[in-house]
């Protein structure tokens, strides 16, 4: 029995070592996209840079940012041409920026940076307390910092002085700036006057549980969890101060929402619905596996299904499905960091330490 447990194990250990050293090989090797059926874009460039990619951004027009633990650079879309490449603390590498009004908002447990978008250079930095954070939200006038399980603090965008706090939710606290008002979802929503940190109103939803929310044209779209089954994604108008509607869903996590013009877009573990922002009706369900960085480019959606490493090209309108790009090994084998944002008419992905840039 000794004998056959050391083989069994043998055996599982081999196994293992052998994944490791394929997936290590495989990423030894020059990068390629590894299928392509009928997916509508085409690879316009794509470049490597020296280390593995922590996160990409864009201005949503010219400029695409790339993030790694030591290094923020600024690529021009059109052109791949390297616009400027500033070293920033390791730290850096775990928080996400945020590039708007000409500016490029980063942070990391001490300092909170606002960058020249154009050239990189310093405009001001703001001292923190060395606690986890995250940037929310920004605008031109204002920059959203949260500090895990504590407090929502608020800069001012042009000189980078601290204007107020707030208390902030049990983790990371969802918050939006909308025509100098400041909106905070958790248990209900609290509206702030942005500059004075005055609440302006609150909706108290009786203690339910609020979870993910995506802010658009004056609309929170948000989830409440009644129960331990089942979930309600409400949309209210924080201008007139109203619920429009309320939809129960079979709790099935939803990691994120997503709005486009009228249609609001709702990615399960296992599926992706498309809903109208007006009704709340389900227009079309398609199903996927952990569906998530979802970009609208020329009337067609392109999701990343994050397990299986393939974005899905989807018509906008009916959801079928109009071709794909499998872009790395699956999930269960690979290791590398991928995401996926879009411009007006690019679309732009990250895998390991190379970006992708795709088009008509």
């Amino acid at each position: 029995m000794k004998k056959l447990k050391i083989i069994a194990l043998g055996l599982i250990a081999f196994a293992i070592a052998s994944v490791i050293a394929w997936q290590y090989i495989y990423e030894q090797d020059t990068p390629r996209m590894l299928g392509n059926r009928a997916f509508p874009l085409t690879e316009k460039w794509r470049q490597c840079v020296s280390e593995q990619i922590q996160e990409i951004s864009t201005d949503g027009h010219k400029i695409i940012l790339v993030k790694t633990k030591k290094s923020l650079s600024a690529y021009d879309l059109v052109s791949k041409d390297l616009i400027w490449v500033i070293p920033v603390k390791e730290q850096a590498g775990y928080f996400p920026l945020i590039p708007i009004g000409g500016k490029v908002f980063v942070s990391d447990e001490e300092i909170l940076w606002a960058f020249d978008l154009k050239t990189g250079s310093v405009l001001w930095k703001s001292s923190l307390d060395g606690t986890d954070v995250l940037i929310p939200d920004a605008s031109e006038k204002f920059v959203l910092l949260n500090s895990i399980s504590d407090r929502v603090f608020v800069f001012d965008a042009v000189s980078g002085q601290k204007l107020w706090e707030t208390q902030g939710a049990r983790g990371y606290t969802q918050s939006y700036i909308y025509n100098d008002t400041i909106y905070i979802v958790d248990y209900g929503i609290k509206a702030f006057d942005a500059t004075s940190g005055n609440l302006l109103w609150e909706l108290n939803n009786n203690s339910t549980p609020t979870g993910l929310s995506v802010f658009g044209d004056g609309v929170l779209y948000y989830l409440e969890f009644p129960d331990d089954e089942t979930f309600d994604l409400v949309a209210y108008n924080t201008i007139i101060k109203k619920e429009l509607w309320r939809q129960n869903f079979v709790d099935n996590s939803p990691n994120r929402l997503y709005v486009y013009d009228e249609i609001l877009f709702l990615p399960e573990n296992n599926a992706l619905y498309q809903i109208n922002t007006k009704t709340g009706e389900i227009n079309w369900v398609k199903e996927f596996s952990d569906p998530t960085n979802l970009s609208v480019i020329d009337g067609n959606v392109y999701v990343f299904e994050q397990f299986n490493r393939i974005i899905h090209a989807l018509d906008l309108e009916s959801g079928t499905d109009i071709g794909s790009l499998q872009i790395s090994t699956p999930r269960v084998l690979s290791t590398e960091t991928q995401e996926m944002i879009s411009t007006e008419s690019r679309l732009i992905f990250s895998r390991g330490c190379e970006v992708f840039v795709f088009g008509d």
